[in-house]
């Protein structure tokens, strides 16, 4: 059809590398999201040229944005790319953005829908990276390009017409006898088509655990879910609108000291030990372990408190390296956020309390993880970035009158 783009693929290729830490986030991905597929955006950098021969591709980070079905993924462009960008350091002009996508069970190979992407983002981009992963390890990927191919015509033309028709009987009717015309034609066409390259992987092995990636999958479950609608926790605005970092020169806050000084909550009879009964001891516990672990799925039962704080500053400065610094208060600021506003949670907590009653369930549910968290000998410095951040939460005024 004239006017269609077409894809073609080269004989050439080159090579895509995988960063240990990258590899290790698609690894945990395709285990716990192993029936469906998967999606999302894939940062790398580049090295050398086409043209040169030489072109390698460097996956430097991945963000997961979507959870399909067993035959389909598919997002659309939203701002929390901009934000994970911010958030992670991936700002500068060389990091480009491409596609990852998993086929689970299946084969890893570029299927109809695959190369209708590549031509489609192919057209919209000089360069359009796309890597296909599955459960087995095993990895296709593409790199493309938009070829303009511009046709100069340039030519004297001479044409000799004859016209005639036929008639009854057969008789051929002359309208025109070799008429000459010349003319001089000089024209551009101009067709684009979209040429694609396979990237041969080079994945790096790594037994790192990104917690994180849960949280992100239980964000996504739960837009696609809208089991739950809380304006508390609406990440449509940029939490860096509001966030201060002058105000967070150490890692917690002069409000926290004076707070723990004066022990304003047990005077104000904002807890005590008969609000809790059994059946809430366990969902206040899972909240405060999620919340320490930074994980929204762990498993309560094989987590050993003490254990966990003798340790926990050193696991989070392997992520994070400074304590004191900006990125960890804000990540705790986010899955503080998520936590406290899990409705299960508001249900188990919140359910048989005189406090619950007239106290917002977010704030009554940070109330109780404060607590139990408050009772916990081991200090850290992470866990008192978690006291401060939950210390913003507790409802200060007349909170006695509810004893």
């Amino acid at each position: 059809m004239e006017g269609k783009v077409e894809l073609v693929k080269s004989t050439t290729s080159f090579k895509i590398n995988i960063i240990p830490q990258v590899e290790a986030k698609i690894r945990h991905l395709c285990s716990v999201i192993h029936d469906v597929e998967w999606s999302g955006t894939l940062f790398y950098t580049y090295t050398g040229s086409i043209e040169n021969n030489n072109l390698e591709i460097n996956c430097v980070d991945l963000f997961v944005m979507d959870i399909g079905s067993s035959g389909q993924t598919e997002f659309a462009e939203s701002p929390d790319i901009v934000t994970y960008r911010v958030e992670h350091n991936l700002l500068d002009s060389n990091i480009q953005e491409g596609l990852i996508h998993s086929h689970n069970n299946m084969a890893t190979f570029f299927s109809g829908t695959d190369q209708d992407t590549l031509l489609k983002e192919g057209m919209n981009c000089n360069h359009f990276v796309s890597l296909i992963v599955n459960n087995a390890g095993k990895y296709t990927a593409a790199i493309t390009r938009r070829v303009t191919k511009k046709s100069i015509i340039d030519a004297h033309v001479k044409y000799t017409d004859s016209k005639y028709f036929n008639s009854y009987g057969g008789r051929k009717v002359i309208l025109e006898d070799n008429t000459v015309r010349e003319e001089d034609i000089n024209k551009v066409n101009t067709v684009c088509y979209v040429e694609y390259f396979d990237l041969k992987v080079n994945k790096m092995t790594s037994l790192i655990s990104f917690e994180d990636i849960d949280l992100r999958l239980a964000e996504i479950r739960k837009s696609k879910s809208k089991v739950f609608n809380n304006t508390r926790s609406s990440y449509s605005k940029s939490l860096w609108d509001d966030f201060d970092f002058d105000d967070y020169g150490s890692y917690y806050s002069k409000e926290h000291e004076e707070y723990k000084a004066v022990n304003k909550r047990n005077k104000a009879g904002y807890f005590n030990e008969s609000v809790y009964k059994n059946e809430y001891e366990k969902a206040v516990e899972e909240a405060a372990i999620k919340i320490l672990t930074s994980c929204a799925i762990v498993n309560c039962s094989t987590i050993d408190i003490k254990s966990w704080m003798k340790k926990i500053d050193d696991m989070y400065r392997k992520h994070f390296k400074d304590l004191k610094g900006k990125q960890l208060r804000l990540w705790f600021e986010l899955f503080i956020e998520y936590v406290c506003s899990d409705e299960i949670l508001h249900n188990k907590i919140c359910k048989e309390s005189k406090e619950s009653t007239v106290l917002d369930p977010f704030e009554y549910t940070a109330l109780a993880i404060y607590d139990y968290l408050d009772k916990i000998t081991e200090r850290s410095i992470v866990l008192d970035i978690i006291m401060d951040i939950l210390i913003n939460y507790l409802p200060y005024d007349g909170v006695s009158e509810y004893k």
